[in-house]
């Protein structure tokens, strides 16, 4: 993983955090009705921009091959998130690259694995939020 470092950038973390909190508000009213890989794709959505933007504020930006995947390792290592944080991000990621790359679109898969991950998901989404949150303060 190639890290570099960069000045810190608050006002890109308080933007990527404005997109993330403009995507919350957006499935909040329709997170019990939508299809599970429109709601895998704006979770991870949320998680990539809330990653991008502490990054942002640390003065640090991932360089390379599969950005998003040393993005996820970056954080999670960095922040310590839990071995099933780690596993659920990463999983989020390839379902998502399953459906926007590939096709994939086994709804009933997907359903299933987003209404068995979703209380997972938005605790981890949390747990971010709280480390970038304290990070532009």
């Amino acid at each position: 993983m190639e890290i570099r470092k960069i000045s810190p950038d608050r006002q890109k973390a308080l933007s990527l955090l404005k997109s993330a909190e403009s995507f919350i508000r957006s499935i909040e009213p329709i997170k019990d009705s939508a299809e599970g890989p429109f709601l895998i794709n704006v979770e991870y959505d949320i998680l990539h921009s809330i990653c991008g933007a502490i990054l942002a504020a640390d003065g640090e930006k991932i360089m390379g091959k599969d950005h998003h995947k040393l993005l996820i390792s970056r954080i999670c290592e960095k922040y310590q998130l839990s071995q099933l944080q780690t596993s659920l991000f990463d999983k989020v990621r390839r379902i998502r690259n399953d459906i926007n790359y590939y096709g994939q679109q086994e709804k009933e898969v997907i359903e299933d694995f987003y209404q068995r991950n979703k209380e997972k998901i938005w605790k981890m989404r949390e747990d971010l939020l709280s480390v970038l949150i304290a990070k532009c303060k």
